[in-house]
């Protein structure tokens, strides 16, 4: 009876050795909050990947590390299982899984399990962890918790920002138009909306007519929202390109600041003024053949492309139509026409000019040009000369013919 009770308490001894030899094994560092890539993670995202970093903190080395993340709403598994051959003590390894996140998920701290299956060796008297190791191999099965956090982010996309008109003259005014949407699934308030001018210039060529920053007090999930800021270009404003950013921010939740720029255009109109008349004679007579030019210069702010010219109401004959091209800001071109007139006098004649911007907005002005036509009056000279010598020959004629008829007489 007593050897009987000497075996029963060894074996409990020997088995409460074992489960205490075990204990001490699952020696396995495990954190207890999951990384995720992206960091934050929000209701709807998909392929969210899932590390896990473990750390062996026991005397031998544990081999076929099996990990199991086990999934249960808002999460669905995509990839749950990971493997690891081996961690030698005091190193690291990572698991890693993939989760999708569901569209109606709450923002939030959810426990999620994850099973870890690995081996060691009971023997190792050389405690050199690359070498094989020996003895009996014991497994551990163990269940821990792991937090995964579904944060409070609001997102607010910008959907559309322009400018009406887009391009202005300097003097003249637009409204910047900002839409904004609630793309998250919580809802948004105090949204600020913001903008500014992006110039190096030290001159203020844009100066607002309303306050620069509005604010949206509440924004739920899938709504939208607009807001309008009127602005004015100032006379002297140069005129270029503006780049215009805007800022979108709330300070309540976790909102990522979100930004864009849009353009608005300053630019310049052609003017085109008639700069002088030059003829390629400097007398032109009726019916003559002459070349007319008429310099035209451009006073505007920007330059004036396909430029022609039409002379019209003038009653000559000839080319009446000239094609200038590009006249720059400050430039001239010059208008040819190769003509007759008949009629003498002043003549004042309509030049009809049509040009464009750089944007292909036609414009039109009416000059009129001077020029004067000589009379070609008649010439007597010679019809003078010929009646004289006709008058001289007649006269000789005439004396010849009497101092004959003297002669003749005498002889009788």
């Amino acid at each position: 009876m007593r050897v009987k009770l000497a075996l029963i308490a060894m074996l409990l001894l020997l088995a409460g050795s074992l489960a205490a030899s075990a204990w001490t094994a699952d020696q396995m560092y495990h954190p207890r909050e999951a990384n995720t890539y992206p960091s934050m993670i929000n209701p709807g995202d998909n392929d969210v990947l899932v590390e896990v970093q473990l750390r062996n903190t026991y005397t031998r080395s544990y081999h076929n590390i099996t990990g199991e993340l086990m999934t249960s709403a808002p999460f669905t598994g995509v990839e749950t299982e990971s493997f690891v051959t081996r961690i030698d003590p005091n190193q690291t390894a990572n698991v890693y899984y993939r989760i999708d996140v569901a569209e109606d998920a709450l923002p939030g701290e959810y426990t999620l399990y994850h099973i870890l299956d690995y081996d060691y060796y009971s023997l190792d008297p050389t405690n050199t962890y690359t070498q094989n190791a020996i003895g009996d191999s014991v497994h551990i099965h163990s269940k821990r918790t792991l937090t995964i956090n579904i944060d409070f982010d609001q997102k607010v996309t910008i959907l559309d920002m322009h400018f009406e008109p887009e391009r202005i003259l300097p003097a003249e005014q637009s409204t910047l138009y900002v839409t904004v949407e609630n793309t998250g699934s919580v809802t948004v308030n105090n949204m600020d909306i913001a903008y500014e001018i992006q110039t190096d210039a030290e001159t203020v060529n844009i100066a607002p007519l309303t306050v620069t920053k509005k604010t949206v007090e509440v924004l739920l999930p899938g709504a939208e929202a607009t807001v309008d800021f009127l602005m004015k270009s100032i006379d002297t404003a140069k005129v270029q390109p503006y780049r215009v950013g805007v800022m979108v921010s709330s300070d309540s939740g976790s909102m990522t600041t979100r930004a864009d720029t849009t353009v608005l255009d300053i630019i310049g109109h052609p003017d085109i003024r008639l700069a002088g008349v030059q003829t390629d004679k400097d007398t032109i007579y009726q019916g003559a053949a002459f070349s007319l030019s008429v310099q035209f210069e451009n006073v505007g702010t920007g330059d004036a492309k396909s430029t022609r010219v039409n002379l019209v109401d003038g009653g000559v004959e000839g080319v009446t139509v000239s094609y200038v091209g590009e006249i720059e800001v400050d430039d001239t071109g010059s208008a040819i026409f190769d003509l007759k007139d008949s009629t003498p006098g002043k003549k004042v004649i309509t030049a009809n000019v049509v040009y464009e911007d750089a944007y292909g907005q036609t414009f039109t002005s009416q000059e009129k040009v001077e020029y004067v036509i000589t009379e070609v009056k008649a010439d007597y000279t010679v019809m003078i000369i010929i009646l004289a010598a006709i008058a001289v020959v007649g006269v000789w004629y005439w004396r010849r013919r009497e101092k004959r008829k003297k002669i003749e007489k005498l002889v009788k």
